[in-house]
């Protein structure tokens, strides 16, 4: 049977440039500028990356398997079962973005970014699929009378998805490391901004059903998604526990780790929620609107091509940002 190659032992912070340090990362390293087998190679070696490559290559799995079975319970040809066929996508998507980021951003500078540019556009599209499903399952009778148009609706989504990208890309490229906590505000506020928008639906639903003593079977994973979003934006936004002793959990335990367990749970209960809604609550749906191709895959279309823009033009200031360093 052959052998994995022996990769080279990983490196301390002090032995990398700044740019792939992480605050209170001690040691664990791996060493730029290798081959991309290496990095590939690198899931099967210890180093302090491996845990946020695993869980969301599992969680990748999860998602991608609960997503055939919903998939293949609907009708693809019906305007209703698109939304969740695009947000089961994106559910997949964001994850495995997220796992190839991790496993490959130490390759080189562009890489670095590149990787997470494309990070940021699985997070923008989980958002704005996640607020699609919201609205056309989850939203009330007196919530989308509220809102008075489903366009006005998708279209603030979008604008926000598209914000999101934006506002975690380019600080990323404007700061440099150690960065500082505004960074981290660009994030929060972008992300926080659209999450507020896009689960409001849900939590006027949870109201409405708890006040009228319902036994809807998807309030359950409603309440499970936003208790586990909470959780994960936690470790999101706070550097613990590595910041109580730095260098301590370098390989195991880091809050990064925490924040890529807690929010594919959310997802994996969200996606349970979603399509209970679609089957329970169908009467309800069918009595609003019909979802449209435009207004569905269209909207999709119109996100994904924003965002590929914002990453075209943060990737040229990334390499103007690298040459002028280099000078």
């Amino acid at each position: 049977m052959a052998k994995l190659p022996n990769l080279p032992r990983t490196k301390s912070a002090t032995e990398v440039p700044k740019l792939f340090r992480e605050p209170d990362v001690h040691n664990g390293y791996r060493i730029p500028n290798q081959p991309i087998t290496y990095y590939a190679l690198s899931m099967f070696q210890v180093h302090n990356e491996l845990l946020n490559v695993w869980t969301h290559v599992i969680a990748f799995s999860i998602l991608l398997y609960r997503s055939l079975t919903f998939i293949s319970q609907v009708d693809l040809s019906d305007p209703h079962a698109w939304p969740l066929l695009i947000f089961c996508t994106s559910c997949c998507m964001y994850v495995f973005l997220s796992s190839t980021a991790h496993l490959f951003q130490s390759q080189s500078e562009l890489t670095h970014y590149t990787c997470f540019f494309m990070d940021y556009i699985g997070i923008s599209l989980y958002g704005f699929s996640s607020g699609m499903v919201h609205f056309y399952y989850s939203a009330e009778e007196s919530y989308i009378k509220f809102i008075g148009s489903g366009w006005f609706f998708f279209v603030v989504t979008l604008c926000l998805a598209s914000f999101a990208c934006f506002a975690n890309g380019y600080p990323k490229v404007k700061y440099t490391r150690p960065y500082p906590y505004t960074r981290k505000l660009w994030q929060l506020g972008s992300v926080g901004s659209l999450y507020l928008w896009i689960i409001a639906p849900i939590f006027h639903h949870i109201i409405m059903c708890k006040s009228n003593s319902c036994t809807d079977e998807g309030i359950y994973y409603h309440e499970a998604q936003v208790f586990w979003f909470l959780i994960g934006a936690v470790f999101f936004a706070l550097p613990y526990p590595q910041k109580i002793a730095p260098g301590w959990f370098d390989i195991v335990g880091h809050g990064h780790q925490f924040f890529h367990i807690f929010i594919p749970i959310c997802t994996y209960s969200q996606m349970q929620a979603e399509y209970f809604d679609l089957v329970n609550r169908r009467e309800i749906i069918e009595k609003y609107f019909e979802p449209s191709f435009m207004m569905t895959f269209g909207l999709t279309a119109v996100l994904l091509i924003v965002n590929f823009i914002i990453l075209f033009w943060l990737r040229i200031k990334v390499v103007e940002k690298i040459k002028l360093k280099g000078e």
